[in-house]
């Protein structure tokens, strides 16, 4: 981030898992089912996944933190919801999908300032 500021680099789209929170998430009993495990069995991932977003977060850059839940090795499909965590978030999505929604939000420079959660 340093090196982005020094080049006059604005814009930076970064990707997390679904268990990092987010304000405007309403999650469910099975999503607050996983965020415990992953507290229990994946502590030092989920910190760290946490820290990562907070440095964006604070960056003081034009960021994008996406969420995806459990990554899968699928074709593109083109079909995939964008939100917060809560009753319409799916619990899987294919890399393809993700990596066409990022590479589409950053060129087009849309969910500034935003974590969405994209999945199936």
């Amino acid at each position: 981030m340093e090196a982005m500021r020094e080049h006059s680099v604005r814009r930076l789209v970064s990707l997390t898992g679904a268990g990092v929170s987010d304000p405007n998430d309403r999650p469910k009993l099975s999503d607050r089912a996983i965020v415990s495990l992953l507290k229990l069995l994946q502590r030092n991932i989920l910190e760290d996944a946490r820290g990562h977003t907070e440095a964006i977060r604070d960056s003081g850059l034009d960021w994008t933190i996406f969420r995806a839940p459990r990554l899968t090795d699928g074709p593109r499909t083109g079909e995939y919801r964008v939100g917060y965590v809560g009753p319409e978030s799916g619990t899987r999505v294919s890399r393809a999908d993700v990596a066409e929604f990022m590479l589409v939000a950053a060129v087009e420079g849309t969910h500034l300032h935003e974590s969405p959660m994209v999945s199936s």
